[in-house]
């Protein structure tokens, strides 16, 4: 009757740490960044590398410096922007 009630004790155990863990990996999981959160990354990563012609071993190494100055931008290019973003102030679209 002791083993018995030992395995069974065991398994519940073991039941409830499972339930547990699962629970924690789904809280986290919701944390984590979705694919287009990740695509989004490597096209922002794209663009200033192609802006500031930094290296791609900079970047796999995480080493930035010494940064070369930016091109200057056209008035065509911050048309282009202006008429691409929507500036928001305090939350609501802000009127042009």
């Amino acid at each position: 009757m002791t083993g018995f009630l030992l395995r069974s004790t065991k398994k519940v155990i073991c039941f409830l740490a499972v339930a547990v863990f699962e629970e924690q990996l789904r809280n986290v999981s919701s944390m984590m960044p979705t694919y287009e959160d990740l695509e989004g990354v490597v096209d922002a990563t794209l663009r200033l590398q192609d802006t500031y012609q930094i290296p791609v071993i900079s970047i796999v190494d995480g080493t930035f410096t010494p940064l070369k100055n930016s091109p200057p931008m056209s008035g065509m290019i911050t048309e282009s922007l202006r008429s691409r973003i929507s500036v928001y102030v305090n939350g609501k679209k802000a009127s042009n």
